[in-house]
């Protein structure tokens, strides 16, 4: 028995026991909670040598399952692997045992003495033993995928001992997208999340005034995976995606999500590198730019899970195939191998083993409503209607990542409501796809219908669970739960609208087809690990109370369609005051919810210049946080122009195929990404330089410039910042000194500021004083900033900053005295509808990869507490 923290067993009430269940060879079902506390992971999870499995039993699974013992030869084994076909899922299976030889090293491995091959995309690679550490391989079992494609792969219940040629030693690489998941995995060392070696080449994001600037980047750009119940002895290691002055980041693996698991530890700048109810050496929450002396970050950890039903699996004991079927735990840190009163083994006679070539949906619903379990085995099923689940407790569990697609416009899979307790497990249940050629719809309300009426069913010690349940199509709605206390962890949701088939601007608006990607009305909701993307309306829709995210990254629709070259579409607005749709919309009649890390990304890659007005929307509640976000722009282009959409002289054009952008992130907190860079949100003014010095003088206007604005002009160093400001004696300090002999009356620009909040004393008078040491240091405020504050009521605006002195001056009085007051101030003053937020109009320090991307700084955590916001923010 392998197990972290203590845990609680609760029996399961008879009312809710499956009748079904074979007790003979079955565990009795149990449901557990996990306690707070865990204690530390062992080093290499206390595994000792496993007993080989060394008779092959016979292959129940079908012929896209292949199952290895340890008398078989290494290179036997890693030709199957390497072998697998690219247009048939397959699973493979090791029995309890050995495979390759421990004493390789990466100079020395071959694929004759280690297991050394990819595991291949539409695959899962699964130890058939009780624990992961009755199967040990000894070599390599990595993805180099090494793009942002989505790659459906699976590591699952083994050991792996790291031994990789061209790698360090001790370390795996794991370098690939979204529905590549770990299970159930103990890594005796490092797992390396971007593929190595660092290259060098030219720069890959706007990181220097001249295009050829060179960069030391691996040319590695993922967008994260899940790891799950896992044990890794050493560390996660990304490369460092930061950017620095006049220099890009590294390309990496930007959204990596580590759940119920300990790490060794933690390397590496990602943009939300994700840790939920993990040990080891965890990373405290560092999440955001940098500030004053605090450096960036992009670490984000969660004490504990609030609830996990992990994915079953197959073991193989005593000469008998079983599924495991764990129960919900609450509360839960580390990982929890345990099989003893932890959830029920299923003998395989009580499943009904499916077979793509010759199952329909009439023949897996009567093993269904007969009171099968159902095994999808590895393979392409189509079906003319829908997958019905209407009894409590069934599980239906696919290998080798089986698909499922609705062949008519019907959902793939519905729960009905007298069946609570369903288990969704590892496979695909995808609809149709849109084409103006062949297939204009109409397509299915919803793909996947968890209850059929909101709020009907549900229990908190027995949900509804999807475990690695991915879904394409393109119905009206992706998904739907209607049931209470259904948790989903890990999936791929997305619309089947990537590359447009033919959307013009009157059959986009017309076809109700991939409108919404989720829509939650049950309460008590839990989101783990969920890839949700582009939709052409509201990506997620929460109407239910208690719900909770962990871990959201979400792309906005690709293509749409437009008429005019800067105009937003007529037909993508949610209302006439809201251009475009927020990604996740809470319903104003939620009173309890929370988020904790989201990465949204704008690209819009026809071309279109579309704008959304507010990435969440939700109401101003005690009982609703919304925690660690970002928005931004990828796969963008950079190039130096004076065109119409440059910032000034010297900036760059971000003119590429990505435009457009979130204005706000949450509401209307002012907080934006989006390009073009508009000149509105730059400031123009003339100054002194002088040979040698930081400062300059003689500044012909302070209107729109910050603390941190970027300032460009012919003697000064790309990427100088704005570190004081003094309007009574006109001067700004620089960050670096200007590089010529100094030149009288010159033509400069700086980067407008945006939105901030701080803490400050008011007096009864037009001065206001910044309470030392609390950020953000008078970056964002600026000349012509809109201040408010309880007793700053009227409007006023920002006259004069002093930052020496650590004060600024009002357009008028203040209505009192207060000490430590809650400020905020909006800017810049003449155009606070394009207001660049943060303290730089380009990139130069939380950059991590991917292309375009934009720099934006949020207010800090304490500054909506009275609201119920507790906010850390950056974009990027």
């Amino acid at each position: 028995m392998l197990l972290q923290g203590e845990r609680v067993s609760i029996a399961l009430p008879p009312r809710l026991l499956r009748n079904a269940v074979a007790i003979a060879s079955a565990a009795s079902m149990f449901l557990v909670g996990s306690v707070a506390s865990a204690s530390a992971a062992p080093s290499a999870a206390s595994c000792s040598t496993p007993a080989p499995v060394t008779t092959l039993p016979t292959n129940p699974f079908g012929a896209n399952v292949t199952i290895f013992n340890a008398s078989e030869s290494v290179s036997t084994i890693n030709a199957a692997l390497s072998a697998q076909s690219t247009s048939a899922n397959q699973e493979f299976f090791f029995l309890p045992g050995t495979y390759g030889s421990a004493s390789a090293t990466p100079a020395t491995a071959t694929t004759s003495n280690t297991i050394d091959a990819q595991v291949a995309s539409g695959s899962v690679v699964a130890g058939l033993g009780a624990s992961p550490c009755d199967v040990v391989i000894n070599g390599n079992l990595g993805i180099y995928n090494d793009s942002l494609a989505i790659r459906p792969s699976q590591l699952e219940n083994l050991t792996i001992n790291p031994i990789e040629s061209g790698d360090p030693a001790d370390t795996m690489t794991w370098s690939t997208s979204q529905e590549a998941t770990w299970r159930r995995v103990n890594l005796t060392g490092n797992l390396l999340e971007a593929a190595l070696p660092y290259t060098t080449g030219l720069c890959l994001n706007a990181c220097a005034p001249f295009p050829g600037s060179g960069i030391n980047g691996s040319g590695a750009v993922e967008n994260g995976f899940e790891v799950a119940d896992s044990n890794i002895t050493g560390d996660v290691i990304d490369t460092n995606g930061q950017n620095t002055a006049g220099a890009s980041g590294q390309d990496g693996n930007s959204d990596p999500y580590i759940q119920g698991s300990n790490i060794g530890g933690a390397q590496g700048f990602g943009s939300d590198t994700m840790f939920a109810g993990d040990t080891g050496s965890v990373p405290a929450t560092n999440f955001g730019p940098a500030v004053g002396t605090k450096p960036a970050g992009s670490n984000v950890s969660v004490k504990n899970l609030p609830a996990v039903r992990e994915s079953p699996f197959v073991y193989y004991k005593n000469g008998q195939f079983f599924v495991f079927d764990p129960s919900v735990q609450f509360d839960r840190r580390g990982y929890d191998w345990s099989l003893n009163n932890a959830g029920r083994s299923l003998p395989l006679s009580d499943f009904y083993l499916a077979d793509a070539s010759t199952d329909t949906a009439t023949t897996i619903n009567a093993a269904l409503s007969n009171g099968k379990d159902v095994l999808l085995e590895p393979g392409a099923y189509s079906v003319s209607a829908p997958l019905s689940v209407s009894k409590a407790n069934e599980v239906i569990f696919g290998l080798g990542e089986a698909t499922v697609t609705a062949e008519t416009n019907t959902p793939t899979i519905v729960v009905n409501n007298d069946a609570p307790g369903t288990i969704l497990a590892g496979f695909q249940a995808n609809g149709l796809g849109f084409n103006a050629i062949t297939n204009t719809g109409p397509y299915a309300a919803e793909q996947i219908e968890i209850g059929t009426r909101p709020n009907a069913t549900g229990w908190r010690f027995d949900p509804t669970s999807l475990s690695d349940v991915s879904t394409v199509s393109n119905s009206t709605t992706d998904e739907l739960i209607n049931q209470n206390y259904v948790l989903q962890n890990q999936a791929e949701i997305q619309s089947n609208n990537n590359s447009g088939s033919g959307y013009t601007t009157v059959n986009w608006p017309a076809e109700s087809s991939s409108d919404y990607g989720i829509v939650v009305n049950g309460n008590n909701v839990t989101l783990e690990g969920i890839w949700l993307e582009h939709f052409k309306m509201t990506e997620a829709t929460w109407n239910g109370n208690g719900g909770q995210v962990i871990f959201l990254e979400n792309e906005l629709p690709l293509t749409i369609p437009y008429s005019a070259e800067g105009v937003q579409p007529s037909f993508w607005k949610e209302n006439s005051s809201f251009d475009g749709y927020p990604s996740l919309a809470v319903s104003p009649s939620v009173t309890s919810f929370t988020l904790t890390g989201m990465q949204s990304w704008s690209r819009f890659g026809s071309g279109c210049d579309c704008l959304v007005t507010s990435l969440i929307t939700a109401p101003v509640k005690r009982n609703i946080s919304i925690n660690d976000i970002f928005s931004g722009q990828i796969l963008g282009s950079a190039s130096l122009s004076g065109g119409s959409t440059a910032v000034g002289p010297g900036f760059p054009d971000f003119s590429g195929s990505t435009l457009g952008g979130v204005l706000n992130l949450i509401n209307t907190d002012g907080v934006s990404s989006y390009i073009p860079y508009n000149p509105a949100m730059s400031a123009s003014f003339t100054a002194t330089t002088s040979s040698g010095s930081a400062t300059v003088t003689n500044v012909s206007s302070f209107t729109g410039i910050t603390v941190g604005s970027v300032i460009t002009a012919p003697d000064i160093t790309f990427d100088t910042t704005v570190t004081a400001i003094n309007t009574t004696a006109n001067t700004l300090t620089l960050s670096a000194a200007p590089t010529g002999a100094g030149n009288v009356g010159e033509a400069m620009t700086a980067s407008g500021p945006g939105y901030d909040s701080f803490v400050g004393t008011t007096n009864g008078t037009t001065t206001v004083t910044l309470t030392p040491g609390v950020p953000p240091f008078f970056e964002g405020l600026a000349v012509g900033s809109t201040v408010s504050a309880p007793d700053i009521t009227g409007g006023q605006t920002v006259t004069g900053i002093n930052t020496s002195a650590g004060t600024f001056t009002l357009s008028a009085p203040a209505s009192g005295s207060n000490a430590s007051e809650a400020i905020i101030s909006n800017g810049p003053g003449y155009n606070p509808a394009l207001a660049w937020i943060g303290t730089s109009a380009f990139p130069h320090s939380d950059l991590y990869g991917h292309g375009v991307t934009n720099r934006i700084i949020h207010f800090p955590s304490w500054g909506w507490d009275q609201h119920g916001w507790r906010t850390r923010t950056t974009v990027r």
